[in-house]
């Protein structure tokens, strides 16, 4: 073996053994703690950003792959980080992402960290693929898919969370570029976020889940989790039979690529969930929901038509409106620069879109007549 390969064949070793190292520190750190995780799944890492997680072995629909206890669960409830929480946003807040970015800003600098085993498995984050990280003269060239709009009130969300009390802390317990740190946590708190609709505790309590947030989401997911109110922690199961190899996924929810992009940082090139179309009829803009199929765009042209009735009488006036609209909306969104593949997919999906709602308005009536 030529000293160049060796090399090569040390640095991967080392790579695996280290990572295998992290990972068996947090999967006994989850077992010591009362959790469960089977030994038919195991981690692959794809890069420095991302690590999926495969089944090392045939699985069974139905089985049982993770508990999760509520002790080693980082939301605002949790005793370790709802006094930090408290300190900085008071007794009751409605929003609790801006906790857990806060405390992962104080708590990851703690060596001695109870979370310690969950931070050193994390996969390097690249805020980079995020939109709102984007450039602003770049963001401005988006505007016709509505992604500064939606850049904006996540930028919002940010520097809101943000506060004087925040910031107060942070300088006591000098942690430099905090806003930066702050940011940074900000992003994983909310993309691996889960929200446990009618918890006892709260409603859509949002928790980081330690081991189901390496989980990568697919509209046809084959895993799918709760929240178990008699255990006390969440509960992962497979929802198919798996073949040995195969990725296991979870749903993020019913997700538009929008939505996915900014949160997330990722889209589908055929999403089945459909983001929403703005699109300007005289002096207002107006939103479209994209149905699967025509009957549901049908309905959503006469939806909007109603509403455009309250402002105008003349029907031929409305159809009008509506058609140049959309032919308006195609002609811009077709300047859009695709050289990001997220967007080339949300700009190819609202072309698609537009083209039906068009078709339906050439074709099927002259006229939107109820």
């Amino acid at each position: 073996m030529s000293l160049s390969l060796l090399l090569l064949f040390l640095i991967i070793s080392n790579s695996c053994l280290y990572i295998s190292k992290e990972y068996s520190n947090l999967i006994k750190w989850i077992e010591n703690n009362k959790g469960y995780i089977s030994k038919k799944v195991e981690p692959v890492e794809e890069s420095i950003y991302n690590r999926i997680i495969k089944s090392s072995e045939k699985i069974e629909k139905d089985e049982l792959l993770a508990f999760i206890p509520e002790k080693i669960v980082i939301s605002s409830i949790n005793f370790l980080v709802n006094p930090e929480c408290r300190k900085a946003y008071g007794v009751f807040h409605e929003q609790d992402l801006e906790c857990i970015a806060f405390f992962f800003t104080i708590d990851k600098n703690n060596p001695n960290s109870f979370f310690k085993p969950y931070y050193d498995y994390l996969p390097d984050f690249d805020l980079k693929i995020f939109p709102s990280e984007f450039p602003k003269g770049e963001q401005k060239l988006y505007e016709e898919i509505d992604l500064y709009l939606h850049i904006g009130i996540h930028e919002n969300k940010i520097t809101n969370a943000y506060n004087d009390s925040v910031e107060k802390i942070f300088k006591e317990k000098n942690i430099s570029n905090s806003f930066k740190e702050f940011k940074y946590n900000f992003y994983i708190a909310q993309s691996r976020n889960f929200s446990r609709p009618n918890s006892k505790f709260m409603s859509d309590l949002n928790s980081i889940v330690p081991f189901l947030d390496l989980f990568n989401h697919d509209n046809n997911y084959n895993c799918d989790w709760d929240y178990d109110e008699d255990r006390h922690g969440f509960i992962l199961r497979t929802i198919k039979d798996i073949e040995k190899g195969q990725e296991l996924t979870i749903s993020y929810g019913e997700v538009d690529n929008l939505n996915l992009f900014v949160i997330y940082g990722f889209t589908f090139e055929d999403n089945k969930y459909k983001t929403p179309i703005r699109v300007k009829l005289d002096e207002f803009k107006y939103t479209f929901y994209p149905g699967l199929n025509d009957i549901d765009n049908k309905k959503d042209l006469i939806r909007v038509k109603k509403t455009l009735e309250d402002k105008y009488e003349d029907e031929d006036f409305i159809y009008n409106l509506m058609y140049n609209g959309l032919k308006k909306k195609l002609e811009n969104i077709k300047l859009i620069k695709l050289d990001n593949i997220n967007v080339k997919n949300i700009v190819n999906e609202e072309k698609e879109n537009i083209i039906k709602y068009i078709n339906i308005l050439e074709k099927d009536f002259l006229k939107i007549r109820l």
